[in-house]
């Protein structure tokens, strides 16, 4: 963890700290009251991310540049919204025998965006949609799963909501892409 991103939060309850490491921009704090297990290492959320580690790579995810992403399931009538270093490969990993994410092998990306902090701008996209968000039940490789960055709407909507979602938190783009028009149409399923 870089120590850019840790914060002193000795004597801070549980409240305190989050609010001082949200101000700061901060994502973990030291000091803080010890777990069961005697640490003293917490998320601003205040899970001990000593006996909990995979929440350090979630916040990290937060914090990393890379490209924000929609794409269409003709399949499903789904949208889907994620982050990834590689949006064409993601799709390419979604859509693959025994993977395919949310019961569909036909994803397509339709736009992406290259953004600072991607896993941030991720939740915010989602919360702008989360009245068209649906958990979806499927299998992978044998395994029960639940996809949870799909959306029931049209491309169209997803995409003006994100637009919104990025401009009112300054979330600037980088790098950006489209589909063409004729194609982006086509998974404006509700609305034909």
């Amino acid at each position: 963890i870089p120590l850019h991103l840790i914060c002193d939060a000795s004597g801070l309850g549980r409240r305190e700290y989050y609010t001082k490491l949200k101000a700061e921009g901060k994502y973990f704090a030291y000091g803080v009251s010890k777990c069961s297990k005697g640490h003293s290492l917490a998320s601003r959320r205040g899970e001990c991310i000593q006996c909990k580690t995979a929440i350090i790579a979630y916040s990290m995810r937060h914090i990393r540049s890379g490209f924000i992403y929609i794409a269409g399931s003709m399949q499903t009538s789904l949208i889907k919204i994620g982050v990834t270093g590689d949006p064409l490969n993601r799709i390419y990993l979604a859509n693959l025998v025994g993977y395919e994410y949310a019961g569909a092998c036909d994803w397509r990306v339709l736009y992406w965006a290259q953004v600072d902090k991607a896993g941030e701008c991720e939740t915010i996209i989602h919360r702008a949609l989360s009245v068209y968000q649906t958990a979806i039940p499927f299998v992978r490789n044998g395994i029960n799963q639940t996809a949870r960055e799909c959306f029931r709407c049209d491309y169209a909507i997803a995409r003006k909501k994100a637009n919104i979602a990025m401009l009112l938190n300054d979330i600037h783009p980088g790098d950006e892409w489209e589909e063409a028009d004729s194609i982006t149409n086509e998974y404006n399923l509700r609305s034909a």
